[in-house]
């Protein structure tokens, strides 16, 4: 008869998956996603119940996708203003010198993203978000 429980490999060859975990500080914890859900929605009677850190998310889309993206979300209302726009411009303009010096020594280029709050859902594509709100130097 089996044992009832986790299935784990006996097996952990060359092929093997190296087991990694990020560092809290890294990849924020529960509590962490909750609050910034919370002050995202403050007006939501009810939010999602195990949201993931962002700092979580923010490393999961660098590392999935063919760019190195800074991406960054602020709350609708913020997006047009003056402060916002201008850390935008800076971003975009560090990810323009930090393209440059990735280049040297063949790495991937940045991207600054900067997406409204509400922009984001279960339905939306990074590729659609990144093509519609990327910020880029005026050259």
């Amino acid at each position: 008869m089996r044992r009832q429980g986790r299935k784990r490999s006996r097996w952990r060859g060359p092929q093997a998956k190296p087991r990694t975990r990020a560092a809290d500080k890294d990849a924020g914890q529960n509590a962490e996603a909750k609050a910034e859900i919370k002050e995202l929605f403050a007006d939501a009677d009810e939010v999602f119940i195990t949201p993931k850190p962002e700092k979580l998310i923010r490393q999961i889309l660098s590392i999935a996708s063919d760019a190195n993206l800074l991406i960054e979300t602020k709350k609708s209302a913020d997006v047009g203003s003056e402060e916002v726009v201008a850390k935008a411009k800076a971003a975009a303009e560090w990810c323009k010198h930090a393209t440059a010096y990735s280049a040297l020594d063949g790495g991937k280029p940045w991207r600054y993203l900067l997406i409204p709050h509400d922009a984001v859902a279960v339905n939306k594509m990074l590729a659609a978000l990144a093509s519609t709100y990327e910020q880029r130097t005026v050259e």
